[in-house]
């Protein structure tokens, strides 16, 4: 899973067995190292950001989400997540 912070295009790559808690991971992560918060997420329409459970969690941070659409580019499709931190 790949993280972009939208505005320098740093980039966090993450390899992983499961997506259901990196993400939250990763929030603290950028709170404890970078003091900032997230304030928006951009990702695809994947059932493990639908659920509400993970909502939930955007909600409580104060994380607006965004659903992207992607379009495959030569039929290869990039994954990533995008994130903009204040």
């Amino acid at each position: 899973m790949t993280f972009i912070n939208d505005y320098n295009r740093f980039t966090w790559i993450y390899f992983l067995r499961s997506k259901a808690t990196v993400f939250q991971k990763f929030v603290t992560l950028v709170e404890t190292q970078f003091r900032t918060y997230i304030k928006t997420l951009r990702f695809d329409s994947g059932e493990e950001y639908m659920s509400h459970s993970f909502q939930a969690y955007l909600q409580h941070k104060g994380i607006v989400p965004r659903i992207l659409v992607l379009i495959p580019l030569n039929k290869i499709e990039s994954l990533s997540v995008r994130i903009v931190i204040s």
